[in-house]
């Protein structure tokens, strides 16, 4: 941390953005009392994945110290309620990054796909399970799993215990896995808990039905069961394998929740939000918070709600947004 703190110093960036809870609040600390703003950003809902001590318990302290606090799901930011006045508290969106399809790759084919980390969050062994109830009513659809992990090998050999592992594809990570996904007709994420997962959002965006789980509000605020996909419990194998079998077999459902997907997630282009994250950073940049001595009921470490022009902002200084990594499971 203190070597963070020099960095700082050292470059004097008027705004510093963080991503991810552990390295979020050791950004906010390592700022402390320097002159420049504090953004972070949360990419899961703290209600559904708690940190490794002592991050947990630090994150209601430290959080509300940043100057500003967003989150890309409204489960996320109805959490971070709890201990973030709402002035400091904003949702921003994740951008949809998409490549257009290749002409030479074939759209809508009978593969299920799910792109996701092979961990347990992921309940990639469920999705296995409910294949495997299926697999024989429907002997063309193939099943592809693209992402790498711990999890790999105990997964190879469950595919196999149940006797679908000629039938299911594991390619490992991926650093593009746009052609898989163009090809495929059905995307799954049969997740314990999520954030706001991107590898869905792509999925929605090249075109195809989404099969999701209840577990966490991320997702839920982009599928509508039967509007824009369909909507199982977590960890309900038998619901999931009903879902499955219902959009493999019917190909205008298919395409009806295919069209439904592409609309919802129109508007969440790169530029866009972009567009977003500059006003907030403008906002930021443009504004002081107001101190008191004394701590109020909803913020712990002494500030009070609300911005107010700064009138002593000095202009001209370089903005920088170091990116202090990535390990804590964004999607």
């Amino acid at each position: 941390m203190l070597r963070l703190r020099a960095l700082f110093k050292r470059h004097k960036p008027s705004v510093i953005i963080s991503f991810l809870g552990a390295t979020n609040i050791q950004t906010i600390l390592a700022a402390h009392r320097l002159r420049c703003k504090v953004v972070i950003s949360e990419r899961n809902d703290p209600a559904m994945q708690a940190l490794k001590p002592p991050w947990e318990g630090l994150r209601p302290i430290v959080y509300p110290r940043a100057d500003l606090v967003t989150a890309n799901s409204q489960g996320a930011v109805q959490t971070l309620a709890a201990y973030v006045p709402s002035t400091r508290l904003r949702q921003v969106p994740n951008p949809l990054m998409l490549r257009t399809c290749a002409a030479e790759w074939r759209r809508h084919q009978p593969r299920l796909i799910a792109v996701a980390r092979l961990v347990h969050q992921k309940g990639i062994d469920v999705l296995l399970d409910a294949f495997a109830r299926i697999a024989d009513d429907f002997p063309e659809w193939m099943l592809d799993i693209v992402g790498g992990g711990p999890l790999e090998d105990s997964l190879r050999a469950q595919a196999a215990t149940l006797g679908v592992d000629s039938r299911v594809v594991l390619h490992g990570h991926q650093s593009d896995p746009f052609e898989l996904l163009y090809q495929a007709s059905i995307f799954v994420l049969p997740s314990r808990f999520e954030g706001m997962p991107n590898a869905m959002l792509e999925a929605m965006g090249c075109g195809l039905c989404i099969v999701a789980t209840t577990a966490s509000p991320g997702p839920l605020e982009f599928v509508q069961n039967g509007s824009t996909g369909l909507l199982v419990p977590s960890e309900d194998v038998a619901s999931l394998s009903a879902a499955l079998g219902r959009l493999m077999g019917d190909g205008q459902l298919r395409d009806r929740l295919s069209s439904a997907a592409v609309q919802r997630v129109q508007g969440h282009d790169v530029v866009t939000v972009a567009q977003t994250w500059e006003q907030l950073i403008r906002d930021v940049l443009h504004c002081e918070l107001f101190r008191s001595e004394l701590p109020t009921q909803h913020d712990p470490v002494g500030r009070t709600e609300g911005w107010a022009p700064a009138g002593n902002i000095k202009h001209g200084r370089r903005l920088e947004a170091p990116l202090m990594g990535r390990g804590e499971g964004d999607t």
